[in-house]
């Protein structure tokens, strides 16, 4: 036991009063009425979203009241495909304040990150903690979508780019799917000849074949 490190356990102070609710929900199109809150709290988020920063800020703001407060904690390490996204600390509080928010109150904490005692990979990382106050509305964003127009609208043609070409698959049935796109057959197309052949209803096949045409495409587009 002496080898295994143990989370402390945390529990709030006291029981939360009445009225208390907890939703579950999509963080990029949240089910809550816009301009109805006046605390927004992000920890640990913005970092992983596979939205532009910016965009997600918008939605903060259409979130909160005039005078409403985002507070946010966490990596601002942004893991975008596009370089071009992946902004620095200071670019991030150029962009809450360009998206209708006050001058933001900030501060930096380096953290302990999966420090066991028994480890020698421990490291730490550092945070940011930040308060900002809504000053002034903004337009809404887009609506987000996670996954481009072909692989949503499945009749329609699925491109080839030259860097799919460049893709090796591993597993025999993904390069066999490699193989039917050609820039003609659309989603639809590939689930039916993929179907016909290994016997399987081409419905139950575009959920599969969606989730890995999404990654594919994705590392695709960092070549």
């Amino acid at each position: 036991l002496d080898q295994v490190a143990i989370a402390r356990r945390l529990c709030a102070p006291e029981k939360s009063r009445p009225g208390l609710t907890i939703l579950f929900g999509d963080v990029l199109d949240a089910p809550l009425v816009n301009y109805g809150f006046d605390l927004v709290v992000t920890p640990w988020l913005i970092d992983i979203l596979p939205e532009v920063p910016q965009a997600f800020m918008a939605r903060i703001n259409q979130l909160l009241k005039p005078g409403g407060v985002w507070l946010n904690h966490g990596s601002c390490a942004f893991q975008q495909g596009d370089p071009e996204e992946q902004i620095s600390r200071e670019e991030f509080l150029e962009l809450v304040m360009a998206s209708g928010f006050e001058t933001p109150v900030m501060r930096l904490d380096r953290i302990p990150y999966l420090n066991s005692p028994a480890s020698c990979q421990a490291r730490s990382e550092l945070v940011l903690t930040m308060a900002s106050t809504k000053a002034h509305e903004v337009a809404a964003p887009t609506p987000f979508a996670s996954l481009p127009l072909f692989l949503r609208e499945h009749e329609l043609a699925l491109p080839r780019p030259a860097q799919l070409v460049q893709l090796n698959a591993t597993h025999a049935f993904h390069a066999e799917v490699l193989s039917l796109i050609d820039g003609k057959r659309s989603l639809r197309d590939v689930c039916a000849t993929l179907g016909q052949k290994y016997r399987i209803p081409p419905d139950d096949l575009a959920g599969s074949l969606t989730a890995f045409l999404a990654s594919i495409y994705e590392m695709a587009a960092r070549i």
